[in-house]
């Protein structure tokens, strides 16, 4: 896709690869992982976008202060958000520290249910309290209508949104240029898979990993139906539970597919 022209391009960068409980798990549990090698050390699911000196990021978990610290980013321009679940949007109140320094709100992106639910949790980061407690964000509610249509994130960067099955809920997946970011989901529908076709860079939840019955994320035996289905370039696992150690998972797949690992920084083209 060329929405934004052909000669430009973005950086695309994984800030957090694990699952919900992070690798090492709280109580120092590595499960399966060996801890002495750094990529298995991973933060909570986050990417960020950096494009024409403005920082997009897709989901604000609980490591979300610590992910921004790493990458010094001094300012956010916008926060996609993939689902609801705490993993994914409990660092929301940090956005605070950002408003407050640059005396603006933030634009957040959603489907109409993923910010709603965070509202009611967060109802504070939505609505002024007082002249000492502002509001922080500026939701933009994706609805039905709005899935697998192009919008325009900040100036110059259009998204595509699209549905994925996550369990008993449907997750938001994006398209930037000729990336997919697809997690949480444990299966993508048709229609969904109709605007991917065409990528280059396919970033897909693995968590399910040799569990057929996981219903909630994506096994290993999926993804590759997703990868003869996309005929993705190259793909990167990403949402690794402390079950999936990165050299072995790395030796199950050829070498245009391999397991995310946080700071792992990818070129978007659009």
């Amino acid at each position: 896709m060329t929405a934004n022209g052909e000669n430009q391009s973005a950086e695309f960068i994984i800030l957090g690869s694990a699952g919900s409980t992070g690798v090492p798990a709280i109580g120092n549990l590595w499960g399966k992982c060996d801890p002495s090698n750094p990529k298995n050390t991973r933060l909570r699911t986050s990417a960020l976008i950096k494009y024409n000196a403005q920082n997009i990021i897709i989901d604000t978990g609980p490591d979300f202060r610590m992910q921004a610290n790493q990458e010094k980013l001094d300012d956010i321009a916008a926060v996609l958000y993939t689902h609801d679940h705490g993993d994914h949007t409990n660092g929301i109140d940090e956005l605070r520290v950002y408003r407050n320094r640059h005396q603006k709100n933030i634009d957040i992106f959603g489907s109409d249910e993923t910010l709603l639910s965070i509202k009611s949790r967060h109802q504070h980061m939505f609505e002024s309290r007082s002249e000492f407690y502002a509001a922080v964000v500026n939701p933009h509610m994706l609805k039905a209508a709005d899935m697998r249509k192009s919008f325009e994130v900040v100036s110059g960067l259009k998204a595509i949104p699209f549905e994925m099955q996550h369990g008993n809920i449907m997750s938001t997946g994006y398209r930037i240029g000729d990336l997919a970011y697809c997690a949480d989901m444990s299966s993508i529908p048709d229609e969904s898979l109709a605007v991917l076709q065409g990528i280059n860079t396919l970033v897909v939840d693995s968590s399910g990993f040799n569990f057929p019955e996981s219903r909630v994320h994506a096994n290993l035996n999926y993804v590759r139906e997703l990868q003869a289905k996309l005929k993705p370039k190259k793909t990167i696992l990403t949402v690794l539970s402390m079950y999936m150690d990165y050299d072995e998972l790395n030796a199950i797949f050829p070498e245009h597919t391999v397991p995310a690992h946080d700071g792992l920084s990818i070129k978007i083209k659009f």
